[in-house]
């Protein structure tokens, strides 16, 4: 969920004193005399997609300038505009000397910033909420002495200083409030720990600066939709806004800080809430969103908090009951099985390294938590521990983890179950944004049968691999918007109400299979494959789609589908129904 293309913007200007020199020829260059040409392409992670809250697109201006190696400010000074989502930043440097280059892109209509001195850029007084404009950018750029010796571009990447905080509530809540006569159209914040001056020659708070309270006045609040993965299964939810705002918080890489937060609204018929709600200890960070959802109109007391990974990774969540954060950051296997032995309901656990060993998730009722790999590589095996229990309120999400290796200790690299009755019936596991690329081994295998609810989206499975899956029982499977390169490609045996969407596989072997090859009859179950490329070279007599024994009786829907191969479909299953496009074969 992250945007990454880049928008370039900046200025151009400068000059320093002229001289000439008889080396210049040797230099070489666009150089001439002492000086050399240098030129910044600058741009912002978030690119300049379709106009939405926090795209980046707001910003329309950039401030710019250069420092000499001890600190102190040239005469290079200015303001430049973006015109057609590009500028570039052009000054003459002396050759043989060092330099700072600070950059700050803004919205000068929302004049919500003092940019005269970039070292001290002030976020001025009188800020109203919601005002999306007051979003930025910043970057510095050290130019070293032999860097000046010929004429050079850079590219220069902006991120913004400041943390987003918004505030939502879902349909229901907003259907709820809106019986009760409370339709909210203004909005104003009081944060605490927040800071007004920032220096862009530091990319920090500026030395000067204290943190303290800020007030952001009542205003409209956005009409755009906020959306935020809440719930962790890798899709955004839609909520109502009911508040935007930046806040400068921290230094580029501290970590999070706390806040406390006062919310007051206002109907357009002029009721408010009185008392005004307040949330305490709110975790903020740079380049990060903090989303707090939840009943926030009928009911205050209830709500979530939510960093959203759109700025950066990991996402914060606190327990909608507990309004306490559960985040872990974890760099080696023990701390990966510590910090899963220790999770409680809601709980990020974020790996920050490659790691190397095998560790077991042991599900739990009404805990549901979360891996986020952040593309480290992963050699080893993670197993689902279903404790025979059938925790239907249980969870987790296994998301942007990479498994590479030579070998690893089991069959396949994420495992529900271990092979024994105790640890069968695992519930809810979401695999999102993986790369399988271990020769020989499963994506994700089950194997006792039992299990509940697997979803496997966006994953990779490599021409190293085995297979993507191989299911053993399991009710309920969803392959999307996947990639299956591995020798076989999706085993479902004997589950049930499995839909494959949006794949794409290029296999030796079989690209889907259903039902076993021994067992006894099957009972009737509806299989279905749609938008999907599914092609297989067919070797040792496989087809692309493979129907056999405990298929008996099921019908396999297909729609809007390519199927390549020697053999397109292969169906031994007793009275089993293939329908191609709505015509039955």
């Amino acid at each position: 969920m992250k945007i990454k293309n880049l928008f370039s913007m900046l200025a151009m200007v400068g000059m320093l004193f002229a001289t000439s020199c008889s080396q210049d020829e040797a230099i070489g260059g666009a150089s001439a005399g002492d000086y050399v040409d240098a030129t910044f392409t600058i741009g912002t992670a978030d690119g300049m997609g379709t106009r939405a809250i926090g795209d980046g697109t707001t910003v329309d201006k950039v401030a710019c300038t250069v420092y000499d190696e001890e600190g102190n400010e040239m005469d290079l000074y200015q303001i430049v505009d973006i015109t057609n989502k590009t500028a570039t930043y052009s000054v003459r440097l002396a050759k043989g000397q060092n330099y700072r280059v600070a950059f700050f892109a803004y919205n000068e209509a929302a004049d919500a910033y003092d940019v005269t001195d970039l070292k001290n850029i002030e976020v001025k007084a009188g800020q109203n909420c919601n005002a999306e404009g007051r979003d930025a950018f910043t970057a510095y750029y050290d130019v070293t002495t032999g860097k000046t010796m010929n004429a050079f571009e850079e590219t220069i990447t902006l991120y913004r200083p400041f943390a987003q905080l918004n505030l939502g509530i879902d349909a229901e809540e907003f259907e709820a409030a809106e019986k009760a006569g409370i339709v909210v159209s203004k909005s104003k914040i009081v944060v605490s720990n927040v800071y007004n001056v920032f220096s862009a020659y530091d990319d920090a708070v500026a030395a000067t600066d204290a943190a303290e309270e800020m007030v952001f006045e009542l205003a409209d609040v956005p009409t755009e939709t906020l959306k935020a993965d809440a719930n962790n299964d890798g899709t955004d939810e839609e909520y109502t806004y009911l508040a935007l705002n930046y806040i400068l918080v921290g230094d580029k890489n501290t970590e999070k800080a706390l806040t406390d937060i006062e919310f007051i609204w206002e109907t357009e018929n002029g009721k408010t809430n009185n008392p005004t709600t307040t949330f305490i200890n709110i975790p903020v960070q740079r380049n990060y969103r903090t989303n707090i959802l939840g009943r926030l109109l009928t009911n205050p007391a209830t709500f979530n908090i939510v960093i959203d990974e759109k700025f950066e990774k990991p996402d914060y969540i606190v327990d909608e009951n507990e309004n306490t954060v559960h985040y872990v950051n974890v760099s080696t296997a023990a701390e990966l099985q510590a910090a899963l032995d220790a999770a409680p309901n809601g709980t990020i656990i974020n790996i920050t390294d490659d790691i190397t060993g095998d560790v077991t998730a042991t599900q739990k009722a009404d805990v549901k938590i979360a891996i986020f790999g952040n593309g480290k590589q992963y050699n080893g095996v993670i197993t689902v521990d279903g404790k025979s229990k059938t925790y239907t309120t249980a969870g987790l999400t296994i998301k942007d983890l990479n498994f590479a290796a030579a070998s690893i200790s089991a069959d396949a690299c994420i495992r529900l179950g271990n092979g024994t009755n105790a640890t069968r019936y695992t519930c809810n596991v979401i695999v999102s944004g993986c790369t399988f690329d271990v020769p020989g081994a499963v994506g994700v295998k089950s194997y006792t049968g039992g299990d509940k609810n697997l979803t496997i989206t966006g994953c990779t499975a490599t021409a190293n691999a085995h297979s993507l899956v191989q299911a053993k029982g399991i009710d309920g499977i969803i392959i999307e918007n996947t990639a299956v390169n591995s020798k076989n490609g999706m085993n479902f045996n004997n589950s049930t109400n499995v839909v494959i969407n949006n794949c794409n596989a290029d296999t030796k072997g079989y690209a889907a299979r259903f039902g076993e090859s021994s067992g006894g009859t099957g009972a009737a179950e509806a299989y279905s494959i749609k938008n999907s490329t599914l092609k297989s070279a067919c070797d040792d007599g496989d087809a692309v789609i493979i129907l056999r024994g405990t298929a008996d009786y099921s019908t396999l829907t297909i729609e809007n589908t390519t199927i390549d191969g020697t053999t397109q479909i292969t169906n031994t299953a007793t009275d089993a129904v293939v329908i191609v496009d709505g015509v039955a074969l």
